[in-house]
């Protein structure tokens, strides 16, 4: 059912447009805001005929900014190409691009704040030629200063590492080839002066970025998968099961 408020919405960007306030394209992206959760079938039902195909042009245009909200976006991985003394930084004390002594990454996520600590969080497995992991292993760090703020000097930084079985591992790299292989473009430029900028990577060359994405979206779940892991890695021992079961629920969310 349309709700009255919804109508109301539609109805004014509608007379905002008979009153040369709107130019047609203006109309379509400002009726995609309301009709993404609407009916196009009730929506046409109670409008007038001559308003139609302006109608149809929105809920167009609300598809698509479903689309792009619930759709990584691609990206060449900074992370793999280093080529930005802020992302060189990064990659070498929070993912640990430089070690010899830690196996290549399975997948791995990285959030990077404009004003808060970044952090990363990766899985890796047991590879031959190296002792250590000998299972499936979360390996968190976050740096306990700002590196942008630092200037990209070597800041301190907190390491955990925690053991987790074969089947999640599975699970996790599943959901990670899951979400890397529907990255889209944007229909706009996706990003703002201040939050979030998220980035993800999997078998060395997918990659993936998102910026502040809603929690309701699929990429607003993804994150937070990506949050309960870093949680996961850094909690107290005797917390860590309750975390595992709300990081089970987000995977049985994406059916992986």
């Amino acid at each position: 059912m349309l709700s009255e408020q919804s109508e109301r919405a539609i109805r004014r960007v509608l007379d905002y447009h008979v009153r040369g306030m709107f130019t047609e394209s203006e109309t379509a992206g400002k009726l995609g805001v309301t009709l993404r959760d609407c009916d196009l079938g009730q929506v046409l039902d109670i409008m007038p005929a001559e308003y139609h195909s302006l109608i149809r042009a929105g809920h167009a245009a609300a598809l698509v900014h479903v689309a792009d909200t619930d759709c990584l976006h691609p990206e060449w991985s900074p992370f793999g190409r280093i080529a930005d003394e802020y992302y060189a930084a990064v990659a070498d004390q929070l993912l640990e691009v430089n070690s010899r002594t830690v196996p290549r990454s399975r997948l791995m996520a990285l959030c990077l704040p404009s004003f808060e600590r970044e952090w990363g969080v990766r899985l890796v497995r047991p590879q031959k030629g190296l002792r250590e992991p000998t299972a499936p292993t979360l390996i968190a760090i976050r740096a306990d200063e700002q590196i942008y703020a630092s200037g990209a000097k070597p800041v301190p930084a907190t390491r955990s590492v925690w053991t987790i079985s074969d089947g999640l591992a599975t699970r996790l790299e599943q959901l990670w080839d899951k979400m890397l292989n529907t990255t889209r473009m944007p229909s706009g430029y996706p990003m703002g002066l201040d939050g979030v900028m998220y980035h993800f990577e999997a078998a060395g060359w997918k990659a993936g970025k998102a910026w502040s994405p809603r929690p309701d979206t699929r990429v607003g779940r993804f994150v937070e998968v990506a949050h309960t892991l870093a949680m996961f890695t850094s909690s107290a021992p005797e917390k860590r099961p309750e975390i595992e079961r709300q990081l089970a629920g987000h995977l049985d969310w994406f059916r992986v």
